[in-house]
């Protein structure tokens, strides 16, 4: 996405002594940037293989004055917790710092357009919470991303979705495959729970996953206002958590 954000699907990379098989790399543009006081985001989950429908999904994190306030919840609805934490941000390198109570410190990388990740494997990646409704915007939109299965055999997948030729909301298709032919998949987001938080879709790529919780928000690029879209569900008949990450072709 021009000027806002590289999705890289990095398949099996080596990591000390033992291959890793990590979800998604996600690039910024290093711009000496740091969050104002007042702003609200929403998050999604970038989970690892333990992670489960009860485990923290989603959520808002508030920033106020140098106050972090992080509120989760599961792929139900149901409050995880909140927690109110220190931070500090260091503008030359775009890096927030939260002090959590038990002292663990979180490194999160922000951009200007206020997409921001706490790295992967229950990790999360967020963007700046909506205030319009997305509705529509996300279903006539096409999309390119990568889907995330921590505990399948190829855990990493580059996707696309678009409106048409299915009954869900977006029909997957092949991006790398000639003629781009349909994939199989189908991701339904159902009706907006609030402006850009979607909590009762579902994702059918080999099974039906449901409930699909998605966050999703327009921000300016190089080539004009495109939506970000985070989501996370649990496919029970493999046991893995499935991430998707998306942004608008």
């Amino acid at each position: 996405m021009p000027g806002t954000q590289l999705l890289v699907n990095p398949g099996t990379l080596l990591s000390g002594v033992s291959p890793s098989q990590n979800p998604i790399v996600s690039i910024f543009q290093q711009s000496g940037f740091c969050p104002s006081s007042g702003t609200s985001y929403r998050f999604s989950a970038l989970p690892k293989s333990t992670w489960t429908g009860s485990s923290p999904a989603y959520g808002t994190v508030s920033l106020a004055g140098s106050n972090a306030t992080l509120t989760a919840f599961d792929l139900n609805g149901n409050l995880q917790g909140s927690e109110t934490d220190p931070y500090t941000c260091d503008p030359s390198t775009s890096i927030m710092s939260v002090t959590q109570s038990n002292g663990k410190v979180r490194n999160v990388t922000t951009s200007p357009q206020g997409l921001f990740v706490e790295r992967a494997g229950d990790g999360i990646g967020g963007i700046p919470e909506a205030t319009v409704s997305l509705e529509s915007t996300v279903a006539g939109g096409t999309f390119l991303g990568i889907i995330y299965k921590a505990n399948a055999a190829s855990p990493t997948q580059t996707v696309g979705f678009r409106p048409g030729g299915c009954a869900a909301t977006l029909c997957g298709f092949d991006p790398s495959t000639s003629g781009q032919p349909s994939n199989g998949m189908t991701l339904d987001l159902g009706i907006e729970s609030s402006f850009g938080l979607f909590t009762n879709g579902s994702l059918l790529d080999t099974n039906t996953d449901g409930p699909f919780v998605a966050v999703a928000n327009i921000v300016s690029t190089g080539a004009g206002s495109k939506v970000i879209l985070y989501g996370i569900t649990f496919d029970a008949t493999a046991n893995t958590p499935v991430t998707v990450v998306l942004l608008e072709q």
